[in-house]
């Protein structure tokens, strides 16, 4: 009997850890995931185009450790990857000590595996809506800030995702990204939008999602269709013997 593919054995054994670590997300309104670098480095970059373009808040393909929440309470670390894109939406502003951004995009992707066997973890998607996608606020001159939306505030926010069913298509939840070990300060450029600088971010998300009941056994049925592979594979065995 030939040996499974390791594409999707892979994905099977993930998956089942996956549904294992939680039976679903949290309550309405609750936290339902967050995530954290695997390294301390600064891996988001903010880069100042120029002052006609805006400037670009980005990463690609960063490892983190990526959790679903129950209850306050964090489940299995998933290593996964983070890209995550965010378009400025005019210049920055400062009053009272505070300076502030707004962004017209903001998308956030998390997946874990490689080729098949790659899983969309999660998906954000923030667009316009009257004025902005998100915002990114911190004291000037500081070396921390945070990027956050709210789809009580009028941003569109979207979540998708392959392995939680009662996230999957959900709307006007929200977003809070923190970013710390800014380098260098978090200020504005002559050109009025922030200056270029680089930083280490983890956040939480949350939204106004049902119960664990609706939730898609993604590992289990993943897992028993490796159990039915087996079972015909020896099925066939044993009809060629």
């Amino acid at each position: 009997m030939k040996m499974l593919r390791v594409p999707f054995l892979m994905a099977a054994i993930f998956a089942t850890l996956v549904s294992c670590a939680f039976s679903g997300p949290a309550r309405a309104g609750g936290t339902f995931a967050q995530f954290f670098q695997q390294s301390a480095n600064n891996a988001f970059h903010f880069t100042n185009i120029s002052s006609g373009v805006g400037g670009v808040f980005q990463t690609a393909a960063v490892p983190v450790w990526f959790e679903w929440t129950k209850n306050g309470v964090a489940g299995t670390p998933i290593s996964a990857t983070l890209q995550f894109l965010a378009t400025t939406n005019g210049p920055a502003s400062t009053s009272g000590g505070i300076t502030t951004e707004s962004f017209s995009q903001v998308s956030m992707v998390f997946s874990t595996g490689t080729g098949a066997s790659k899983v969309n973890l999660l998906t954000v998607t923030s667009s316009i809506n009257p004025s902005s996608a998100g915002t990114l606020a911190g004291q000037a001159g500081g070396n921390a800030a945070a990027l956050f939306g709210s789809g009580k505030g009028g941003q569109f926010i979207t979540f998708s995702s392959a392995v939680m069913s009662s996230v999957d298509g959900v709307k006007n939840g929200d977003y809070s990204l923190a970013f710390s070990s800014l380098q260098p300060a978090f200020l504005t450029a002559s050109d009025g939008i922030l200056q270029s600088f680089k930083a280490a971010g983890s956040g939480t998300f949350g939204a106004p999602v049902p119960e664990a009941s609706t939730m898609i056994s993604f590992g289990v049925l993943l897992l028993g269709g490796v159990i039915l592979v087996f079972a015909r594979r020896k099925q066939n065995s044993g009809s060629a013997a």
